[in-house]
């Protein structure tokens, strides 16, 4: 039996967890790990549950939360308890019904590239769009290339769900992620993107990170026709 981690922090995204909470299949997890900056207001959304001895709530302490801070929190659960863990977007929960883990249990298992026309890093080369200016990711793209990494081999990770299994390399892949949050945050600052956060592209850093590493990395099976 996995682990659910989810992410609340802010009116919007509690107001999220109360809604979507409840909807959540609490029987099909060991534990529903919450990560908050509102743990008194949390507190009460799962007093309406019926499911209070399954859910573990998480402080969040730093003082601005980024993008970054998911994969911390989700690396950290499974980490401690050495079991499979599954991240999912508080405002997504609907794809816990519409993809699932292949046979594979071991590696990482995500729903998708960036997008159909950006199946690996190289094609991220001067690209821009409605989400980010022109030429975004280019000073991390040569900074790679300046280290010798392939970059054609890098898949920027669509992380809205993420099954992630024990390894005794996920000390390590945090570490990674540690490295290259302050590069994230830069480029947030200093470019033009509609996310509101810092250290936006985490996954593309979070792909890069697993291609280092050399940790295995799994498509999830679709369940339905839906779009994600």
């Amino acid at each position: 039996m996995s682990r659910l981690c989810l992410i609340s922090i802010g009116e919007t995204y509690i107001d999220n967890l109360r809604y979507r909470l409840p909807k959540i299949e609490h029987s099909k997890y060991a534990g529903i790990h919450i990560l908050t900056n509102n743990i008194q207001e949390v507190e009460k959304i799962i007093k309406t549950t019926g499911f209070s001895k399954k859910i573990f709530l998480s402080y969040l302490e730093e003082k601005e939360f980024n993008y970054f801070h998911k994969f911390y929190f989700t690396l950290d659960t499974v980490i401690k308890f050495k079991e499979t863990v599954t991240y999912v977007d508080i405002l997504r929960t609907e794809l816990l019904l519409r993809f699932t883990a292949t046979d594979n249990m071991s590696g990482i298992h995500y729903v998708s590239p960036w997008g159909p026309f950006i199946l690996n890093a190289a094609l991220l080369k001067d690209f821009g769009c409605e989400y980010f200016e022109k030429g975004y990711w280019n000073a991390f793209l040569e900074k790679l290339i300046n280290i010798k990494i392939d970059i054609n081999q890098i898949i920027p990770i669509t992380e809205q769900l993420l099954i992630v299994n024990y390894s005794n390399k996920l000390n390590q892949l945090k570490l990674e992620l540690k490295q290259l949050e302050l590069d994230f945050i830069d480029y947030s600052t200093n470019m033009k993107s509609v996310y509101k956060k810092p250290a936006n592209g985490e996954g593309l850093a979070l792909g890069y990170a697993i291609y280092k590493l050399d940790i295995p990395l799994y498509l999830l099976k679709r369940q339905t026709s839906y779009l994600i």
